[in-house]
Parts: structure tokens; sequence; C-alpha cells
């Protein structure tokens, strides 16, 4: 698959991986998965929004051939599925520097071996210019990790989440809309099994994003949401709701008795 457009000078790229069936050494994906990364092309520089699990290296690297400089590599999160790759693309693009949080240069450097002269740190509300395209990086932690941060494109109106707002969902079309039902029914699984432990910090991220004009929701897992209302609805629902007078009571009941009772 080569890199799709999305917007003007803004691609997608990635992997989908179909056949993975478990994340983390433990929860089930039963729809398998996406690793998606992100071509920013501005009249000055260009940037790549995080990478891909060092399993699809080569899928990324081929669907960057013909893309003679990057600029930026900007890592969101450091974990591997995401930041694996960071050293392939230093290694093919020489003058490319990383760009992350001040936790997550720490733990590029230790998990990665990234040498710490070529990762730049950047602030809570800094921007960048690419020439006619501006960066805006917004720390966002403990969606999953404490180093994660968004990436907010101005021009375009949109909002590069990677693991926020995730789902789990390998798909051949790039956005939510196409999916139906199933995405949302992922992306709750997903909050449900790696966000829910964060709620609190999580409805603090929400908040601190709501202000901005969005029209993508670009994550890193599954498909991008081309009507971004409806996942900022739902999770808005999935954290800040009220516990609900429901329980469930699994039973078995060989002669009926327990049933009744």
């Amino acid at each position: 698959m080569k890199g799709r457009r999305i917007k003007e000078g803004v691609y997608f790229l990635g992997a989908q991986d179909w056949e993975r069936r478990l994340f983390d050494a433990l929860v089930p994906i039963p729809m398998g998965t996406s690793y998606n990364s992100y071509l920013i092309r501005g009249e000055e520089k260009t940037a790549l929004i995080d990478t891909v699990d060092p399993s699809k290296r080569e899928i990324l690297l081929y669907q960057l051939h013909g893309i003679d400089r990057i600029d930026l590599i900007i890592s969101q999160h450091a974990e591997q599925d995401h930041s694996g790759c960071i050293p392939d693309i230093l290694e093919r693009y020489r003058e490319a520097v990383v760009l992350t949080t001040p936790t997550g240069k720490t733990m590029l450097t230790d998990l990665l071996r990234i040498p710490a002269d070529r990762i730049w740190t950047v602030k809570d509300g800094e921007t960048i210019s690419l020439g006619g395209k501006t960066l805006q990086f917004i720390y966002t932690p403990w969606v999953h990790w404490p180093e994660t941060m968004t990436t907010y494109l101005p021009e375009e109106r949109v909002l590069f989440t990677c693991d926020f707002f995730g789902s789990h969902l390998a798909t051949a079309g790039i956005y939510a809309s196409g999916e139906g039902e199933k995405v949302y029914e992922e992306a709750k699984r997903y909050y449900a099994t790696i966000m829910m432990p964060f709620r609190n910090v999580i409805e603090r991220n929400l908040k601190k994003i709501g202000s901005l004009h969005v029209d993508l929701i670009a994550p890193s897992h599954g498909p991008i949401y081309d009507s971004p209302f409806e996942i900022l609805e739902r999770y808005q629902s999935w954290v800040c709701s009220g516990p609900r007078n429901v329980v469930l009571l699994p039973y078995v009941s060989m002669h009926g008795s327990t049933r009744m009772m």
C-alpha cells in the first residue's frame, strides 16, 4: 500500500496487521489492528508522525520510496509499535531529528538506543512551522504511558492522537465512516482494556483538546475519524458518565434451582 492523501500535503501511511489476534501478550484483538503513520509535507520541511511496529518496517520503508527528505520525526508515544522503526528512518534520513516530550526522550534513548543528540524535546503547547503548515504539540499524558502527546495541524484541522481514540481494527479503508458500528465497538474495547485505569487523567485530556477545531482525528491504531464528534461524544460517555445500576451475575445451574434464586 502506498501513502494515501487525506488532506492537502498530508498522507496516511502505515501497515495493516490482519492476522494479529493478541496485543500486549494479553488483550484479544479479533479484528486485527493497524499501525498508522502520517507524512506531512510543508513548503520548507517534511515531518513523519509516528512509525510502525518493527514487524512491518518494510511496508513503511516501501511507502517512503521517493521521499527524498524527512526533517522531523514526531514521536508521540515511545512504545515500540509506534516508535520501533524510528532507528530505520534515522538511518535512511541522516538529516532528520526526533521531536518528543522530555519523558519521551528518556524512554527512546533507553528502549531504542537512539542517540540523545538526535532527539529534541518540545514543550506543552509549543508550535513549529513546516512552511505553510504548523504543528502544535499538546501533552496528553497517560493515554496510556506518561510521555504521550498529541499533534495538531491547524491549517488542515487534523488532530494526530496516537493511542488516544485508537481502535484495534484492520481494514482496507481508512475512514471510520466506512466501517459502521464495529469501529466504535473496537474503540470501546480499546478504551476498556488499555485506557480505563487512567480515566481521571483522560477526562482532563479531553477538556484540553476540546477547544480545538477538528475535521479529522487521526489515531495510530484503527481508522481515521472523519466525523470526530461521534468518537469524542462516546469517549465523554465512557470516561465521564456516572455508574449505572447494572450488575453482571454469572452463574451455573445444573438443576435450575440456582437460576430461580
